[in-house]
């Protein structure tokens, strides 16, 4: 009885000539036992009133993102409800929405997840151990589960509106994830997202250890209104905006200087940089991932401080940190450095996580795949660990 709709869901698949089809039809095959198996679990099963077109509304072409599959799913109802009328018919069908409702296995292509195993580089054990725990975290090989998660999370395309993941001051879109493929230049909402949970996991960690004292991450937007873009590209100050943002977001006290270390994500435009306020070593350094010197968003930094200072100072409080004694640090050749033209949003994400942590930067080029991985899943499980 289960001949010919297995030889109907072949043909299709067959005639799609595409290998992501294949894990499928095989996973299929493999639990028409179970179907089987759980006949006595399932009563009243013509009184369920399960027809195409209800079948059409949670299963379309829009969420499949395959007609070739469609036709298949098709093909297959038209056999069970229309021609048979059986209570196998009836299990099977059930059965087959559930498989077609797994993520990995509708839209991935094996292919590519053997692809990525074979080529994913990772270091060595003995190179984990000697490494800090952010670095490490960022570069640690990923399951295979984990890369058929990452490939899926792509399928949306450039355009797509599909919410994917909802953090506190940002929405992540299908078509935002699709710039965390390779060749992708990262947008600001990838940026903030990561920002964002790094402050998240800071903060718990903080409330362990019993200090307040740990690292803040601010989001791209601090940076765009203190150093706004004018129509000739250069650069404006404006301390007034920045005091808006400051006094709309969950600042601790509204006070910069009660953090040992500030983390600010910059766009150039078309670029990403960042800076780091380190109130430990008194020192306020610039990374570049192309190499540029950084001095006038240094200096911008540098003034915003000494703003900052006054402003927190008219309510009565004191700053016991001189200004004018912090140190400007331009980028150096200890930066990790891109060879093209579309890392430099990885290049900052990994920069604001291993120096956040106040660890050193061991990682290069070459670990940039991984590293967008790594991005994705975390955006996905909307935490870091």
């Amino acid at each position: 009885t289960w001949l010919l709709p297995i030889q109907v869901l072949s043909a299709v698949f067959n005639l799609t000539t595409n290998s992501r089809y294949i894990k499928l039809v095989q996973y299929f095959i493999e639990h028409l036992v179970k179907i089987s198996q759980e006949d006595s679990k399932i009563s009243n099963w013509e009184e369920q009133n399960w027809n195409v077109v209800e079948y059409d509304k949670d299963v379309t072409v829009s969420n499949i993102a395959d007609t070739g599959l469609y036709a298949a799913l098709t093909m297959l109802d038209i056999y069970y409800i229309r021609k048979t009328q059986t209570h196998y018919a009836e299990l099977g069908r059930i059965y087959m929405h559930k498989i077609i409702s797994n993520e990995a296995l509708r839209f991935v292509n094996p292919e590519d997840v053997a692809k990525i195993l074979e080529v994913a580089s990772a270091p060595s054990e003995h190179e984990l151990n000697t490494m800090p725990n952010s670095v490490k975290r960022l570069l640690m090989k990923q399951t295979e589960q984990q890369i058929i998660s990452i490939l899926d999370s792509h399928k949306y395309g450039k355009g797509s509106l599909k919410v994917v993941q909802n953090f506190e001051q940002v929405i992540i879109y299908g078509g935002t994830m699709y710039r965390l493929q390779e060749e992708q230049w990262l947008n600001d909402d990838i940026i903030d997202a990561f920002m964002h949970m790094l402050q998240v996991k800071e903060d718990h960690s903080n409330v362990e250890k019993g200090t307040e004292r740990g690292t803040l991450y601010c989001d791209t937007k601090f940076a765009a209104r203190l150093m706004f873009a004018t129509a000739d590209t250069s650069f404006e100050y404006s301390f007034e905006k920045v005091k808006t943002h400051i006094e709309g977001r969950n600042f601790k006290h509204k006070n910069m200087f009660g953090y040992r270390r500030v983390i600010i994500p910059i766009n150039m435009p078309q670029h990403w940089v960042l800076i780091m306020i380190d109130f430990d070593t008194m020192q306020i350094i610039y990374f570049d991932s192309m190499g540029g010197s950084g001095r006038r968003f240094l200096r911008c930094i540098k003034r915003f401080l000494g703003d900052h200072k006054k402003e927190i100072e008219k309510r009565g409080e004191v700053i016991n940190v001189n200004v004018d004694n912090l140190t400007l640090m331009c980028s150096t050749d200890k930066t990790p450095q891109q060879n093209n033209g579309y890392d430099c949003g990885v290049f900052v994400c990994a920069y604001a996580e291993i120096l956040g942590a106040g660890d050193q930067l061991k990682f290069s080029q070459k670990d940039i795949p991984a590293l967008r991985r790594r991005i994705t899943l975390d955006i996905l499980n909307k935490s870091i660990p």
